[in-house]
């Protein structure tokens, strides 16, 4: 007899019968064991790169002049 015959034939004699609950999946864990957050989205991406690091130490242009070097009117 399957569950679903069950519960009609129980019902029949006049009982309130429920389906049993599904067990709820075991939470994901994270690197300390914990329980992710609800926050969490494992498919998160970046929308666009970081400014690479090399752009800003890139030498400076061959006509940059310095406040030093600056000629003067009189000098």
């Amino acid at each position: 007899m399957e569950l679903n015959q069950a519960i009609e034939l129980v019902k029949s004699a006049g009982y309130r019968v429920s389906k049993p609950k599904a067990k709820a999946p075991a939470p994901k864990l994270n690197a300390l064991g914990l329980p992710m957050s609800p926050l969490y989205d494992p498919n998160y991406r970046r929308r666009a790169s970081l400014t690479p690091i090399s752009r800003l130490y890139a030498p400076m242009g061959k006509h940059t002049q310095w406040a030093s070097e600056v000629p003067t009117n009189g000098e």
